[in-house]
């Protein structure tokens, strides 16, 4: 009785929903919680639909890419690779000529506006982040990973 069930015949639908408003980090587990299913029956039912998980995000980060460039074409690259869920210069290069068919400079060049190193731009936004992050006091994105490697592990029994 806890958590509310979706209708399975309508999952591919919700998910896309769900996927329009969700960081696309989101693994196999958080989305079957929030569409109120377990992560088997999740899994099974889009199977049974034809597709995965994996093909919905990209199908979102396909519709995001696209819609950006047309609202503004002179997006930078941490911008659009933000918005994508990419955090890689060279997989962003690599899903932007997968999707637009070529590289982000030569649709730039395409639109009259001048080229812009993806690698430069994209590590110069996460850096951008971090200080921002840092002067907000804020601990740093990866802290809590760090804190975790650092703890000593709790062994009873010997």
């Amino acid at each position: 009785m806890g958590r509310p069930r979706i209708c399975v015949d309508n999952l591919t639908r919700n998910l896309a929903h769900l996927l329009e408003r969700q960081d696309l980090s989101i693994t196999t587990d958080q989305a079957a919680a929030l569409l109120g299913l377990s992560p088997s029956t999740f899994t099974r039912s889009l199977k049974a639909e034809g597709t995965t998980l994996y093909r919905m995000k990209q199908a979102e980060r396909v519709r995001r890419l696209r819609e950006a460039i047309e609202d503004a074409p002179g997006s930078t690259p941490s911008f659009l690779a933000e918005l994508c869920g990419i955090s890689e210069p060279r997989t962003f290069e690599r899903f932007f000529i997968s999707v637009i068919g070529c590289a982000y400079n030569a649709h730039r060049d395409s639109a009259g506006l001048p080229p812009i190193s993806i690698q430069r731009d994209i590590n110069e936004g996460q850096l951008n982040e971090h200080k921002h992050a840092a002067k907000n006091n804020q601990p740093h994105p990866k802290a809590r990973f760090r804190k975790a490697a650092a703890a000593p592990e709790n062994r009873t029994g010997r």
